[in-house]
């Protein structure tokens, strides 16, 4: 049995599910992000298990993800599952992707969230959690993901969490009109004096967006996910969006390391 599982990772929380997941299920596993096929114009399917693992942005998917999910083209019938990672409120995210499958003919069996460590900060709107949550989520996520994975291994079907509302699809469409289709990041995003142009935002960024020229502070382009990479995977936490993330902390996944990041 061959078992694909795509992700999206910004600050690792999707990755280290992804992995968990890859480690639990039977076969053979491929554990593939979904960066580098930006310019491919379809993505072959060829599994017998499929999934996907993204996180929630803007109670919906990133637009990466969602760019993804159109190009997909099956040559098998997969089992198909999808797990999102998600600040306490999955909004219509899963129900998003049960849609884009459904254009290709497929069903979404499961859809399922885990709860973790909120890392954004966009403008003014701050939905990090102190530390004793983050610890919190985190345990609690390892006992969900084992109910996730039962589901998946027993094949359930028909499980879909969130909401898909019209109050739920409003919500996220006026969210992401205004803290990121607004919002400009590039003018927004700056590196403070104690850069050490260690490149690392370059390397952690999924779209490529962030140039470095030697001796010279990052510059941040127009293409942007606003996933933070940047911003939480800076060693020097020298990177600053606007007056609001003066003095925040900086979040990622403890079981994820910065290679990882890199090296997708």
């Amino acid at each position: 049995m061959k078992t694909v599982i795509y992700n999206f990772s910004g600050t690792g929380n999707s990755l280290a599910v992804a992995k968990g997941l890859a480690k639990a299920l039977e076969g053979v596993v491929e554990l593939l992000p979904i960066i580098g096929f930006e310019e491919e114009q379809c993505v072959e399917i060829d599994a017998d298990l499929l999934g996907f693992v993204f996180p929630v942005y803007f109670l919906s998917i990133p637009d990466i993800a969602r760019a993804f999910l159109k190009k997909l083209v099956f040559k098998s019938e997969p089992y198909i599952f999808a797990v999102v990672t998600c600040n306490a409120q999955p909004g219509h995210s899963l129900y998003s992707i049960k849609r884009l499958l459904k254009l290709k003919g497929k069903s979404l069996a499961v859809g399922l969230a885990i709860d973790m460590p909120g890392n954004a900060i966009v403008g003014k709107v701050d939905m990090t959690n102190p530390p004793e949550t983050q610890k919190d989520r985190l345990i609690k996520a390892k006992t969900r993901l084992s109910k996730i994975i039962k589901a998946i291994t027993e094949r359930r079907s028909g499980i879909i969490e969130g909401s898909n509302s019209l109050k739920a699809n409003v919500q996220s469409i006026l969210m992401k009109a205004l803290l990121k289709n607004l919002y400009r990041p590039a003018k927004r995003f700056y590196a403070e004096s104690n850069c050490n142009h260690c490149g690392i935002c370059i390397k952690v960024c999924p779209l490529k967006n962030i140039n470095l020229d030697p001796g010279e502070r990052p510059i941040w382009g127009s293409h942007c996910e606003i996933c933070l990479a940047c911003f939480h995977w800076c060693p020097q936490q020298a990177i600053n969006i606007e007056k609001y993330t003066i003095g925040k902390k900086r979040f990622h996944h403890p079981e994820i390391t910065i290679e990882e990041m890199m090296v997708r």
